[in-house]
């Protein structure tokens, strides 16, 4: 998968990948990075998911439920519905959120984006106290937990993984 900052490098760049039919991960680097505070001008979210879903992106980092990424619901709510609803027979898109996610942070990051996301969750996965192979065990544990509609407390006890993750991080 590609990375592409597409506000850097451009849309086009996004694009030119295409051809080679391979998955590429869009993120607006500088919007996320929080540039665009203040008097600067500023693209939406919103605009920048219609962008990178006519350009053929195949996920956008579009922030996070809950994490060091959340913004407004609303906005996260609009750019989830943009990559989704039918147009004009483009693919849909997949919201990608992460920043701060750990296993207590799936519930709310599903809850908002549905089972049709990514969740990326570096640290919480890697940060594990018992390595990486246990942290990712825990996040599919964590997801597991959401879909069967167990609350992650419960599904934890019977599940070493998840319960040592949330020692580590609890559910905030």
């Amino acid at each position: 998968m590609l990375m592409v900052d597409v506000l850097t490098a451009g849309f086009s760049a996004l694009e030119a990948h295409l051809p080679k039919r391979r998955p590429s991960h869009p993120r607006p680097q500088n919007h996320a990075r929080g540039l665009h505070k203040g008097s600067s001008p500023r693209i939406s979210m919103l605009t920048i998911s219609r962008l990178v879903r006519l350009a053929g992106g195949t996920n956008l980092h579009t922030g996070s439920y809950v994490g060091k990424m959340s913004r407004d619901v609303s906005e996260n709510d609009q750019s989830r519905e943009a990559l989704r609803w039918d147009c004009y027979g483009l693919k849909r898109v997949f919201s990608a959120a992460s920043g701060g996610v750990h296993q207590g942070k799936v519930a709310g990051n599903l809850d908002g984006y549905g089972i049709d996301c990514i969740v990326q969750a570096g640290g919480g996965v890697h940060g594990h106290p018992d390595g990486t192979t246990a942290g990712a065990r825990a996040m599919i544990q964590a997801v597991r937990s959401w879909t069967s509609g167990v609350s992650i407390q419960e599904y934890a006890q019977t599940h070493g993984e998840l319960k040592r993750a949330l020692g580590r991080w609890g559910l905030d």
